[in-house]
């Protein structure tokens, strides 16, 4: 024990208190700025599958589309029952990635009834013969969905879309307003 003492009076620079680790940076708008270009990354993943999908929708072979055509000839009054809900998507999805683009509250709600809705007209359709670049599109939109439903509930990010308290925001009002 002794000489563990005479080790640390001999040694100036022996410091028996390890180092403090460097504080974490802030990183709110460098996280807010990622949010942001995730979700126009999910525009353009959109955007693009539907220009796949007119450029690659024929490029099965005569049997497939032959096939395929006897399916959507079948599915008829499917397509009519659907035509409400596909508005409906189509109004909705973009009001709720500009509200999330924003931080908009109510927009992490209507994007989950969004994605909700998608699923059930993908379900609806049945099944699709589609070229394999049309699917792998389909799976991209998938994971970018997931990813943004993951950011807007389970990180930093959940906190800009939640209310400010009542006297939060009087103290901020009070502070812009000597």
């Amino acid at each position: 024990m002794s000489n563990t003492n005479e080790y640390t009076q001999t040694r100036p620079d022996f410091n028996p208190t390890p180092p403090m680790p460097p504080p974490i940076p802030q990183t709110t708008s460098m996280t807010a700025n990622f949010f942001r270009t995730i979700l126009v990354a999910a525009f353009l993943v959109e955007a693009g599958g539907i220009a796949i999908y007119i450029a690659f929708r024929n490029q099965l072979p005569p049997e497939l589309l032959f096939q395929k055509e006897q399916i959507l000839h079948s599915q008829r009054s499917t397509a009519l029952v659907m035509l409400a809900p596909l508005c409906l998507y189509l109004l909705a999805s973009p009001i709720a990635l500009i509200g999330l683009y924003f931080f908009k509250r109510f927009a992490r709600l209507l994007y989950v009834a969004v994605v909700i809705l998608g699923f059930e007209l993908e379900a609806l359709t049945g099944p699709e013969i589609e070229p394999r670049i049309i699917a792998l599109s389909i799976e991209i939109s998938y994971f970018t969905c997931g990813f943004i439903l993951a950011l807007i509930f389970w990180s930093p990010i959940a906190d800009r879309f939640c209310k400010m308290s009542v006297t939060a925001s009087r103290t901020s009002s009070l502070e812009e307003n000597p």
